[in-house]
């Protein structure tokens, strides 16, 4: 798995914090600009022809993988996991192109991407 990170190290204030919409924006166009280096070809071709109708970029909560990641349990104040992918059957697990650790906090810089 191909990975970058940039750590946030100060004090988190929750009164400046990103909104939803604006962190998945954010992590969906950085997605954009990282997928030739971290996706092989057909998997960027999987996406830009089908992602119209399946994909989706999905906020939650981190899960508890991150902390084994990263290196520390990420507050959910502070810290949200975004995942891109396509969706599928209900019965059928979707295709994950990359989920990423972001923090919400305006003044701190941080996104995690785990790649396939």
């Amino acid at each position: 798995m191909n990975r970058i990170s940039v750590m946030c190290k100060k004090e988190m204030d929750k009164k400046n914090r990103w909104g939803v919409k604006k962190v998945t924006d954010m992590v969906h166009e950085k997605f954009h600009e990282l997928a030739s280096e971290n996706l092989n070809s057909e998997q960027i071709e999987k996406w830009n022809t089908e992602s119209g109708a399946r994909g989706f970029v999905a906020h939650n909560a981190p899960d508890d993988t991150w902390e084994i990641i990263v290196g520390f349990k990420p507050d959910p104040i502070f810290y949200s996991q975004i995942t891109i992918g396509l969706a599928v059957d209900p019965d059928e697990e979707p295709e994950i192109f990359t989920k990423a650790l972001v923090c919400r906090e305006k003044s701190h810089e941080f996104v995690y991407f785990i790649w396939p």
